[in-house]
């Protein structure tokens, strides 16, 4: 992270354009704001286009804006996010989500900064600074000819990659700390404490959701928490269901002729890989006691 941290820094005092890449929840968008902040266009616009969450035929009338008349609907002149980021930076966002046919209007935009909005013949001429960002492997998408190799190319001049949250568990504590500061601060009460049972099952999760996901862990813990102190009860994890091939080798397993016992040790132990190794969230789903957990462990030789 302190080289990611550097790199942005001297990207951020640069125009070339910038391709940040890594898993959904990782931080992109916060990257490229901290690039725009640090840089000297920071007392202008930061424009963010979202190439995932807008249909395909309106992505190039959000972004290029369209001309009166051009399609029914269009009653008067509309500019797009890229005038509005002029002077400024444009953030496209999930750009391998760009649809095949209009990426070569974007490579002749990223060419020379000029566009034409729909219905006009008229090209208009901006200058902003071009910032891309996708939790998806471009490279592959060019081999499967569903991105443009030349648009490839022109956005990744400058290559920063946000690592995920497993990657970077020593950053974990602080990046908790500074989280539960921030909704702390919006619920304007003092910030719970966090034991150190609640600190380890934060290290042990493999957090698939990254950042987002611990927000999200963070913010439900600030609601039920009893006190001014997170516990490791207050986690509620995410649970994300195993891969068809693992279901289907769960599902194919007999009970018949197996002592209870063994159930219930078996029972305990998928429970507890389920949960990560979380006692409490464990507990929870067996409808059994904390204190139960520990007792089948110590009885069945476990350690989690």
């Amino acid at each position: 992270m302190g080289r990611l941290m550097d790199q942005a820094r001297r990207v951020s005092q640069n125009e070339l354009t910038t391709l940040i890449t890594g898993e959904s929840g990782t931080g992109k968008t916060t990257i490229a704001k901290w690039i725009h902040c640090l840089g000297p266009r920071a007392a202008h616009p930061f424009v963010t286009v979202n190439c995932a969450s807008l249909p395909r035929d309106l992505i190039e009338a959000e972004l290029f804006g369209h001309a009166q008349g051009a399609f029914t609907g269009a009653v008067a002149d509309r500019p797009g996010r890229v005038e509005a980021a002029d002077g400024g930076t444009l953030l496209l966002d999930e750009i391998g989500d760009m649809p095949i046919e209009l990426q070569p209007k974007l490579l002749t935009f990223l060419q020379d900064q000029s566009f034409q909005r729909i219905g006009s013949d008229r090209r208009h001429r901006v200058n902003v600074r071009v910032i891309a960002a996708t939790n998806q492997n471009l490279a592959e998408h060019c081999q499967a000819k569903s991105f443009r190799e030349d648009l490839y190319f022109r956005l990744n001049v400058l290559a920063l990659r946000v690592p995920p949250l497993r990657e970077r568990r020593d950053l974990l504590a602080e990046l908790a700390h500074q989280i539960i500061l921030g909704i702390s601060a919006r619920a304007e009460e003092p910030p719970p404490r966090i034991e150190e049972e609640a600190m380890f099952a934060l290290m042990r999760h493999p957090w698939p959701g990254n950042v987002r996901e611990l927000e999200n862990v963070l913010e439900r813990a600030c609601v039920f928490r009893r006190g001014n102190v997170i516990s490791a009860a207050d986690l509620a994890f995410d649970v994300f269901p195993p891969p068809a091939d693992e279901q289907d080798n769960s599902a194919s397993r007999s009970l018949a002729g197996r002592t209870m016992a063994d159930i219930e040790r078996q029972a305990l132990v998928d429970t507890l890989e389920a949960c990560r190794g979380n006692k409490a969230m464990a507990s929870r789903q067996l409808g059994i006691s904390e204190r139960s957990i520990y007792n089948k462990l110590k009885r069945y030789q476990l350690s989690y």
